[in-house]
């Protein structure tokens, strides 16, 4: 989730802020001074003295040595003035010296525990080190001092959903809500830790009704998107993705989720301009690269869809489901061996990739590589056991190879019809299939009604081709003949 001043975003997959919203503090000189002057909410108590005005002077000039040495001065001639602390602990803190910054914040904590604005800060810095149970700890009783502390709120917001602890997300930003009903942040804020839950209609709620109070809200509208095209809500989505993007051109990710209701629309031209726009405002976005080559593929620009593949894959070079279109292209093109090691990869990576473990049967089947064929096959079908295609294709290659110690007639009915009953409808090349298997097991009779059905399900279909294809295998039945496949000469492995 990238960074924003006020509110949460959605991603693909609903990541969150690496940071608390609130870290870090010190930008600039000037921003520097506004976070321990009076009047700041993480103020600490007392007056500005000269001294520390001088300290304060020095870190705007950038003379940051100078002013650590003069803020050690006055702690050591006044232990208790929380205001030089707080600065040198800003000044420790802004160095990356969060230890050092630690020690001075538990100290104006010990000193003013009802100061709910050092907790707040205390809290962020103590997450910033890895503190994390401290650190919630702190943002909680900053909370519970000064409920509307809504910068506290967020903070502690985002880290409870960092950390997957939804149900505690959950009551922080109903709480906030319930505060502050006209505040778009906090409904929008409220929408993702609703959208993580799988509560979809209240977070399309939530969306909605910051959209309402503030229609310039880009992030919500961006929210309200990602939402219902999840739901397949698609021309809805578009139009709040369309909203996002005139209020912030530069929104990759409304750029990116656009393109890909698009590209469910099969509107692939607009979905490749959306895509190529998300690469121009950010280059390293391997998604929005994988999904122009899905684009172009289904377009049939075969060489431009490699291109887009390859690229999602130079910017992440674990992203499995480019390898395994890379895969699935090199197969079709007859470069097998460059298809398994893509598909190997996938399954190393992912190994529940059921598609990955049948498009690798079907390639060791072609290579004749019979046993790596059976054994890729029956891992797609652990994974989806009603799978049609590799019950099929399992079932045909036990029927018909030409290897008896390949072979099992048994097995390969039991799958034909298998895949058969699953799909509630005649489809010829299961009847081939069941057909073969059939003959395999001397059951000659049924193997011709059952291929002769195949044919006539083509016919009425307008397969005339494959209907003229079955029609070849009827005469080996009629002698009373199994069918034989004809194998490349390369051999099992």
């Amino acid at each position: 989730m990238r960074t924003v001043k006020s509110s949460t975003r959605l991603l693909h997959a609903l990541t969150l802020l690496s940071l608390p919203v609130g870290w870090p503090f010190v930008t600039t000189p000037q921003a520097f001074a506004a976070t321990i002057l009076p009047g700041n909410e993480v103020a600490a108590p007392g007056v500005v003295t000269p001294t520390h005005r001088l300290a304060l002077e020095q870190v705007e000039a950038g003379a940051v040595v100078e002013a650590e040495k003069t803020l050690h001065q006055i702690l050591q001639d006044d232990p208790g003035n929380a205001q030089a602390r707080l600065t040198l602990a800003t000044l420790l803190q802004d160095q990356g010296r969060v230890k050092e910054a630690i020690d001075h914040l538990q100290y104006l904590v010990n000193q003013y525990p009802e100061n709910a604005g050092l907790r707040h800060r205390f809290g962020i810095v103590l997450l910033h080190a890895g503190g994390v149970a401290q650190g919630i700890e702190q943002l909680n009783q900053a909370i519970q001092l000064k409920p509307d502390l809504i910068g506290a709120r967020k903070d502690l917001g985002s880290t409870l959903l960092q950390r997957n602890m939804l149900m505690e997300a959950s009551a922080l930003y109903a709480e906030t809500v319930r505060m502050q009903p006209e505040n778009a942040d906090a409904h929008n804020d409220y929408g993702v830790v609703l959208t993580r839950l799988g509560r979809l209609a209240d977070a399309e709620q939530s969306f909605r009704h910051a959209v309402e109070l503030n229609s310039e809200h880009s992030d919500a509208q961006y929210n309200l998107g990602v939402t219902l095209a999840s739901q397949w809500r698609l021309d809805e989505a578009i139009e709040h993705f369309q909203k996002a993007i005139a209020l912030e051109p530069s929104y990759a990710d409304a750029h990116f989720h656009l393109g890909k209701a698009y590209f469910r629309q099969r509107r692939l031209d607009e979905a490749i301009a959306q895509f190529d726009e998300v690469i121009r405002l950010k280059r390293n976005y391997p998604e929005a690269h994988y999904h122009k080559g899905l684009a172009l593929r289904k377009l049939g620009k075969q060489r431009a869809a490699v291109a887009s593949f390859t690229e999602a894959l130079r910017h992440d070079p674990n992203h499995s489901a480019a390898k395994y279109e890379l895969g699935v292209m090199m197969a079709d093109a007859g470069r097998f061996e460059l298809a398994l090691a893509q598909l190997s990869a996938v399954v190393h990576a992912k190994p529940d990739n059921a598609e990955a473990h049948y498009q690798m049967g079907r390639i060791h089947a072609k290579l004749n590589h019979p046993h790596q064929a059976i054994a890729s096959f029956r891992e797609a079908l652990s994974l989806r056991p009603d799978w049609r295609a590799p019950l099929n294709d399992l079932a045909w290659l036990l029927a018909t190879h030409p290897d008896p110690g390949v072979r099992d007639g048994a097995e390969a009915v039991r799958l034909a019809q298998q895949a058969h009953d699953a799909n509630h409808e005649e489809i010829p090349l299961f009847l081939d299939t069941l057909a073969a298997g059939y003959a395999e097991l001397g059951r000659f009779d049924e193997a011709q009604t059952t291929q002769r059905q195949a044919m006539q399900w083509a016919e009425q279909t307008g397969q005339a081709e494959l209907a003229k294809d079955l029609s070849g295998r009827v005469p080996v039945y009629v002698k009373r003949q199994a069918y034989r496949q004809r194998l490349p000469a390369t051999s099992d492995r």
